[in-house]
């Protein structure tokens, strides 16, 4: 690992501990809960932190819509499986991403194939309204 590399890992450390002391304590808990609940989906192989999770997503955005959100405001996302846990057992770090709740609750009422393109029509058609309504 080069010093640019070192770096920069030390400064998405610093940052995702910042991030965390900064939350509120009912923050943390539902974190942790939504963690717990990824965690124990499938197999981890190796343990992880909410601070780890931080550090992965410093902005949570959703891997769908591209919608950011801010870590306070956890009640409108969750974390889902890169892969599916019915096709890999893995609830690892590195199989965790942030999906906006409306389009994951979307994704457990309909096939995996039809799935995405509903979900890009859902966000194609917010995207028109918004600029509707500017």
């Amino acid at each position: 690992m080069n010093n640019l590399n070192i770096v920069v890992a030390m400064l998405e450390d610093m940052v995702a501990r910042d991030i965390y002391t900064k939350m509120s304590s009912g923050t943390k808990k539902r974190l942790d809960s939504k963690m717990r609940r990824f965690k124990k989906r499938g197999k981890v192989s190796e343990d992880y932190t909410l601070i780890d999770v931080i550090k992965k997503f410093i902005t949570p955005i959703c891997y769908v819509s591209g919608q950011e959100f801010f870590w306070n405001k956890c009640s409108l996302f969750s974390f889902d499986h890169v892969v599916p846990v019915s096709k890999s057992r893995n609830s690892n770090l590195n199989n965790l991403q942030i999906m906006e709740k409306k389009l994951d609750a979307i994704k457990d009422k309909h096939p995996i194939g039809s799935l995405l393109v509903i979900m890009k029509k859902i966000v194609e058609k917010e995207k028109k309204e918004c600029y509707i309504i500017l």
